[in-house]
């Protein structure tokens, strides 16, 4: 409904000429690769039964990615037992100022580190051990990362921008935040692992 809304606002297409259809069912996809079982062992071996808080996808500034990361500290404060997961390719910027950032602002013990096009078949593996996607998106119309998450059964905190909202029950499939809010990631983490 958002790019519908877009669509009209900028360019005049009134709304009976448009049709919604909601994001792809990734599932059939899915089913035609297997999951890297091998990596999704390393992955719980490394977090020793904490919760797995993760980014997936390609990384790019309007993706947030920097605010997620300002959140690490925060959220550690809150929940000493995460584990953080960061996967996917580096589209815009720098591959080793990432993963010289990322070394900085947390112990290698909390964090697992991927940074590459990620296969069909690492992405299975780390949607089987996940916890929590956070999509800290500063500006986005919607997000496949979404779809695939729900498929695996997977909550999602997303921010409040596009139609990340639309695709995200606010207390039921997940959490919508602010944008650029460190601490409203910590907070809707708080509340997704409360009881």
């Amino acid at each position: 409904n958002y790019t519908r809304n877009e669509i009209m606002a900028h360019c005049g297409i009134p709304p009976e000429k448009i049709s919604v259809l909601p994001h792809g069912d990734y599932e059939p996809l899915f089913l035609r690769y297997g999951c890297n079982d091998d990596l999704a062992k390393k992955v719980r071996q490394k977090a020793g039964g904490r919760k797995i808080i993760a980014f997936l996808g390609h990384i790019r500034p309007y993706k947030g990615l920097e605010i997620f990361v300002d959140a690490f500290g925060l959220i550690k404060q809150r929940m000493p037992e995460s584990f953080f997961l960061v996967a996917g390719s580096v589209l815009v910027g720098d591959k080793q100022d990432w993963e010289e950032k990322l070394a900085r602002t947390c112990k290698p013990e909390d964090l697992w580190v991927d940074l590459r096009f990620v296969p069909v078949e690492d992405i299975k593996a780390y949607l089987s051990v996940i916890d929590v996607l956070v999509q800290p998106y500063i500006s986005a119309s919607q997000s496949g990362n979404t779809v695939m998450a729900y498929a695996a059964g997977v909550p999602v905190i997303s921010t409040n921008v596009g139609g990340l909202a639309e695709m995200t029950e606010d207390g039921k499939t997940g959490y919508v935040i602010a944008p650029g809010d460190p601490e409203a990631i910590a907070d809707a983490l708080s509340k997704c692992f409360e009881g």
